[in-house]
């Protein structure tokens, strides 16, 4: 039984720890909302160190690097900018500078790039 309860409260754990607190631009103010929240068209404002949580294309920023390593086992963190200006989920945002980046969120859930790398490898 003792054993039976840890895996209960790991299991709820973990459901927590999969959604963040992400700040977004809506109805021309900057909100903080869950990660689970997130709806395709927001203006997700990021910054050093933030995960990304969605797709999106990048509005704004300045020095803009993202660790897409994660993701395509890149050793080199990817500079974005006009000519590369996709952002994807499961990333990490590495900022050269103290100024942060805004993105438009294109693709939520298992329509990202991962989710799909999942649902293709059937391991979803």
């Amino acid at each position: 039984m003792n054993d039976w309860n840890k895996d209960r409260q790991f299991q709820s754990l973990n459901k927590q720890n999969r959604f963040v607190d992400v700040r977004v631009v809506r109805d021309g103010r900057e909100q903080l909302i869950s990660s689970a929240d997130i709806v395709v068209g927001d203006v997700l404002c990021i910054d050093t160190g933030d995960k990304l949580v969605a797709d999106g294309y990048l509005l704004v920023g300045h020095d803009v690097v993202i660790d897409e390593s994660s993701l395509t086992g890149e050793s080199e963190p990817i500079k974005k900018h006009e000519g590369e200006p996709w952002c994807r989920s499961g990333t990490k945002v590495c900022l050269r500078g103290r100024v942060g980046g805004v993105l438009r969120v294109f693709w939520i859930g298992v329509c990202v790039k991962v989710g799909l790398l999942y649902i293709g490898s059937g391991m979803l």
